[in-house]
C-alpha cells in the first residue's frame, strides 16, 4: 500500500505574525457590512479564531493597535528591596541561600542578582589588609618621620628582612562579601591578618 503523507506537526507550522492595525480594520470593516466571521477568514486566508478575536477586541483596540499586555507581576515589592538591602548591611559575609530566607523570598539567585544591580552591589573576593592598631601606627609614623632626613648612602646600608609563618590546616580559601565598587576597603568588608615582625640589618 502507498504511504500516506504525515499530518502537519504543530512545531513545524510557522509563526503567525500579528495583525497590524490596516488589517484589523479591514476585518472589523468586514464585520460592521455584516459578514460573518467564517466568510471573513475565507476572503483574508485568516485563522477563524483570529478573525472572531479581532471582532471581539475591536472596541478596546483604538486605531486598531495593540492592546498593552500586563506581564508577569513582579515576584518581590520595595520592601522587600529594602530588606535585603538591611541584611546585607549587617552581615555582608551572609550566603544567597540564607540571604533569601533571612529575607523571606522564595527566589532564585539570579532574582537576587538583578535586585542587587540595581544597586550596584555584588559578591566581591574580600580585601586583605594586614592588622594595624592605634599603637603599631603610631611608632611606623613616628620611625619615619626620624628617618626623612636620611640620604641614599645611609639607606644603602640598610637590608630589610621579613618573616614567613607557615600553618597546617590554614586553607587560603577566599572570603566573599556583599558590597559596591566603593566600599572596597571598608572595615566591616575587608579581611585582617596578622603581619609577621621584620627586621632591619645595618651593613
Amino acid at each position: 500500500m502507498p504511504r500516506r503523507a504525515l499530518a502537519p506537526i504543530s512545531g513545524n507550522i510557522p509563526h503567525r505574525k500579528e495583525l497590524t492595525p490596516y488589517d484589523r480594520g479591514v476585518v472589523v470593516g468586514y464585520g460592521l457590512a455584516g459578514v460573518t466571521a467564517p466568510q471573513i477568514a475565507i476572503a483574508l486566508n485568516l485563522p477563524e479564531s483570529t478573525v472572531r478575536d479581532t471582532l471581539r477586541n475591536a472596541p478596546q483596540r483604538p486605531q486598531g493597535l495593540s492592546i498593552a499586555r500586563i506581564g508577569r507581576p513582579p515576584e518581590h515589592s520595595e520592601r522587600d528591596e529594602r530588606a535585603l538591602l538591611r541584611i546585607i548591611r549587617i552581615n555582608p559575609r551572609i550566603t544567597y541561600n540564607k540571604l533569601a530566607f533571612e529575607a523571606g523570598l522564595p527566589v532564585s539567585q539570579s532574582t537576587l542578582h538583578r535586585i542587587l544591580r540595581k544597586y550596584h552591589i555584588k559578591k566581591w573576593i574580600a580585601k586583605k589588609r594586614p592588622m594595624l592598631t592605634y599603637n603599631s601606627a603610631s611608632t611606623q609614623l613616628r620611625w619615619a618621620i626620624e628617618h626623612l632626613a636620611w640620604e641614599h648612602l645611609r639607606w644603602s646600608k640598610i637590608i630589610w628582612s621579613d618573616e614567613c609563618s607557615v600553618e597546617r590546616s590554614a586553607g587560603k580559601r577566599p572570603s566573599y562579601i556583599f558590597r559596591t565598587l566603593q566600599q572596597k576597603w571598608d572595615k566591616d568588608k575587608i579581611n585582617i591578618y596578622k603581619k609577621d615582625k621584620g627586621h632591619t640589618i645595618m651593613v
